[in-house]
Formats: structure tokens, sequence, C-alpha cells
């Protein structure tokens, strides 16, 4: 099984980064990072990163993004697995199947059908918080949809914007 410091170290994770808002997390990886490689701690190309032709404000917000939800997606998966009932263990150990197995034939499968509505919630939540990403300086719809605005005195940018983010959470 898992032991107690990684045990420890997950849920400090889960709690913390659950705890902190995204607004916060965005300024602290992009602060970090930026200001780790200007003194030298971590290389140029991890703290102010340009893999794929895309400028480091997006991957500050991918890491951002990953790590917050990422906290919330295990918690998600964490309480589909507890929901199913411990005589569905206790069987299948009953069986002759190992912990292992246990889990990734009984168990995990039941959790999974029990952990898609929570998903899909969190989901929608980090697809509307991607416009966040925007405050670090990237360029994504909610953004491109004010430059229309402000440029053009026209507000079809946001319309579209916001037609978009209906289109994919519905």
């Amino acid at each position: 099984g898992i032991g107690l410091p990684a045990m420890a170290a997950s849920l400090a994770y889960f709690d913390a980064f659950r705890g902190i808002p995204l607004l916060l997390v965005l300024f602290l990886v992009s602060g970090f990072l930026s200001a780790a490689q200007a003194d030298g701690t971590i290389p140029r190309e991890i703290g102010i990163p340009t893999w794929f032709g895309q400028t480091s404000p997006f991957w500050y917000g991918v890491i951002s993004l990953t790590i917050t939800y990422g906290a919330y997606m295990a918690e998600v998966y964490r309480a589909g697995i507890e929901a199913v009932p411990s005589g569905q263990m206790e069987a299948a150990r009953s069986l002759g199947m190992s912990h292992g197995q246990s889990m990734r034939q009984v168990i995990v499968p039941q959790a999974v059908s029990k952990v898609i509505p929570p998903l899909l919630n969190d989901f929608i939540a980090l697809m509307k918080d991607t416009s966040l990403v925007s405050v670090i300086g990237a360029l994504e719809v909610v953004q491109a949809g004010f430059d229309i605005q402000t440029a053009d005195f026209n507000g079809s940018g946001l319309v579209l914007g916001a037609l978009f983010f209906l289109a994919v959470t519905i």
C-alpha cells in the first residue's frame, strides 16, 4: 500500500490546492518560475517556457490549471472509490484476488461510474476558469472578445465567446 509520508503529502496537496484560489496559484506559478530562472535556480527553458511555439503565459496557465484541478479530480476519484461498498472488496478478496486485482477489476470500474457527474461539473468549472489566465497576459476567449469590443465598440466578440463557452459546457 501507500506509505504514511506519501499519504500525508497527498492530503497536503489536495487540501492546499483546493483551498487556494486559482487566481493566486496563477500569480504564484508565474512569479516563481520567472524569478527562479532569473536567479539561476532552474533553467531558462523551464522558467520561461515557449514549448511548441506557445508563449510562457500560456504554459503558466496550463501548469496552474493542472495542479489546481488535479487536486479536485483526485478528490473526486477518492470519494468515488470510498462510495463503493466495502463488501465488494471483501467479496473480491474471498475469491482469491490480490488487493491490486480487486481494485483494478472490481472497485475502480464501479467507482468510475459514480464519478462521472462530479467530473463533468469540474470540467465545466475548468473551462470557465480558463478565462482567469488572461490576468497573466495569455490571450484567451474572453480577452480576445474584450479586445474586439474595445477596438470596434462592438460586443459581438464577447457574445461569440459566451456562445463558445455554452457550446462546450452543454
